[in-house]
């Protein structure tokens, strides 16, 4: 039984060129040359010599007999028909026995220059048919290549079998083109010119067993998108510590122009006689659509419309093939304002009806032209009731009415409201925005907040809004009196608080009591005609209540719990 101790075989002339093809690989034994062509052939892994590197066969036929060194040679020729350099390596050979032999190997790294960066830490070279079980496995395309300057360079290249042994290390002084900073991962080129709004679809031509990676962040051999905008598009390989970009330009095609005459919303009416006219020019073809749906033999510069609705045209240039879509033109009998109704308002309010290029506007404010208010805008500064009249030829029409009512909604709060002594207009209770206080319901100097509430008055409120002032308010105040200022002929009423039952005594006739809540309503009424009695108040709900007896204006303060 024979024995080869080690065997690496390398492949040829690397970086020759960006682009060089190897046609035919052969090998032979000892130190005698049998020529170009008249070594052993070996057979490429796919077929055909097509890479920058190829593959040799697995398996082959060892005829070499002589036991102890001998010398193993390798040579590839390429597409010029011209031989490389030979590679030469001292191998072992024990036994005299022949055999046929099948060396498998795991990985292959390569690296360029004198420093070793140490086994298993160069550029890995990945196995063309993706697992490395063959003697010598492809190095893919020129990779090799893409990372180095221009000029002579050391090529190192080694392989690891499958007990994770690290073979020699083949060295070759190589003298590539220089560096390849844009490497062609993208089959599509540098640049492509589309349509705005055409889908693209791009392709990974890298190499193989490298993990492409997509400018939107997908893995894959193509992606397919529809660009919003021209630009630069990337695509990134990566294995291991090894890593190269590639980019493509999309540029848009120039698009027609797509326009109709009139635009905008149109007023027709049952008189209407006219055409729709799209924009014209050398090598444009057309399809017009109505509501979005294409207009049977509808396919000339010109279109008559019969019936209301949304009407658009797609024109197509014939010498780019792209195509665009108009702006809608509406037909309508009818116009909706903005705003409409009712509308309180400060300081200006926009008002506006659709537009359309053969119509014409007059704006009334209370039944009357407005002089000058010929836009489908008007800007009103004045309260009033605004309508619109549209006109297209023969065709009117009067749009609904817009009350403008420029004032500020008035703030909310109950019109009565208690206070306890030393309280100030602060304390009262509004809903609001920049709340200003006055004396009096219209007129009148504004009062600050710290003033001191009197019981009885009615104060007024109003509020800001956009710098427009609202209406006043009234809220009257009544001041909340406790058991101790109470003096009412001895008037005593307990417990206070209380769950429900009131006793009261006095030293005089009580004829009736009177029970409020702070809204100052009415809740309950008693008559006793007593000096001492009780009631319930059971069924009121939990807060405090003012009680007044015998029509005093002073008031009596309760809690119910």
């Amino acid at each position: 039984m024979k024995k080869i101790i080690v065997l690496i075989t390398v492949c040829s002339q690397l970086v020759w060129a960006q682009n060089r093809n190897l046609t035919a690989a052969e090998y032979f034994w000892g130190t005698i040359d049998p020529g170009f062509g008249n070594g052993t052939v070996l057979t490429a892994e796919d077929g055909a010599f097509n890479e920058a590197v190829e593959s040799v066969i697995a398996t082959y036929t060892n005829i070499q007999t002589t036991v102890g060194p001998v010398l193993f040679n390798i040579r590839v020729k390429d597409a010029n028909n011209q031989w490389g350099p030979t590679f030469k390596k001292a191998v072992f050979v024990n036994d005299n026995t022949f055999t046929t032999r099948q060396i498998k190997l795991t990985k292959f790294e390569y690296f360029f220059g004198n420093f070793d960066p140490g086994e298993g830490n160069g550029t890995p070279i990945v196995a063309f048919d993706g697992a490395l079980d063959e003697a010598v496995e492809t190095v893919f395309r020129t990779q090799a290549t893409w990372d180095i300057a221009n000029g002579p360079v050391l090529f190192n290249i080694r392989s690891r079998d499958v007990n994770n042994l690290w073979g020699p290390l083949f060295k070759k002084t190589v003298f590539p083109f220089g560096a390849n900073p844009n490497a062609q991962l993208i089959a599509e080129g540098d640049s492509i010119e589309i349509c705005q709004g055409s889908s693209v679809t791009l392709t990974y031509n890298g190499p193989n067993g490298y993990t492409p990676t997509w400018f939107d962040g997908s893995q894959g051999n193509t992606v397919t998108f529809t660009p919003t905008q021209a630009g630069s598009f990337t695509v990134t390989a990566t294995l291991e510590n090894s890593t190269y970009t590639d980019a493509i330009n999309i540029i848009f095609k120039p698009q027609p122009i797509s326009s109709i005459t009139p635009s905008g919303q149109v007023l027709v009416c049952g008189s209407s006689n006219f055409s729709l006219q799209a924009n014209t020019g050398t090598g444009l073809s057309y399809q017009w659509f109505l509501n979005g749906n294409p207009i049977t033999n509808a396919t000339n510069a010109t279109h008559l419309p019969t019936a209301v609705g949304s009407y658009s045209v797609r024109v197509t240039d014939a010498a780019s093939s792209c195509s665009k879509l108009s702006n809608p033109t509406v037909l309508s009998t009818t116009f909706t304002p903005q705003p409409s109704g009712i509308v309180n308002f400060c300081g200006s309010q926009i008002l506006s009806v659709p537009s359309g290029s053969s119509n014409s506007y007059q704006w009334r404010k209370d039944n009357v032209n407005i002089t000058g208010a010929n836009s489908n805008t008007y800007t009103a500064s004045q309260p009033g009731v605004y309508t619109c009249v549209i006109t297209n030829g023969s065709c009117s029409f009067t749009t609904v009415t817009i009350t403008l009512n420029q004032i500020a909604a008035t703030p909310t709060a109950n019109a009565t409201q208690t206070f306890n002594a030393g309280e100030t207009l602060a304390n009262l209770t509004v809903s609001g925005t920049n709340l200003q206080w006055y004396g009096s319901l219209t007129g009148g100097a504004p009062l600050p907040l710290n003033t001191l509430l009197v019981s009885g008055t009615t104060y007024y409120v109003s509020q800001t809004i956009n710098g427009c002032e609202s209406n006043r308010l009234a809220i009257t105040v009544n001041q909340a009196l406790d058991n101790s200022s109470f003096d009412l002929n001895n008037f005593y009423l307990f417990p206070n608080p209380t769950n429900g039952i009131l006793n009261f005594k006095s030293s005089k006739i009580i004829n009736e009591i009177k029970i409020y809540n702070l809204l100052g309503q009415l809740v309950l009424e008693e008559f006793p005609n007593a000096n001492e009695g009780a009631f319930s108040i059971s069924k009121l709900p939990t807060s405090t209540y003012l009680v007044k007896v015998n029509n005093n204006p002073k008031a009596f303060s309760i809690i119910k719990n």
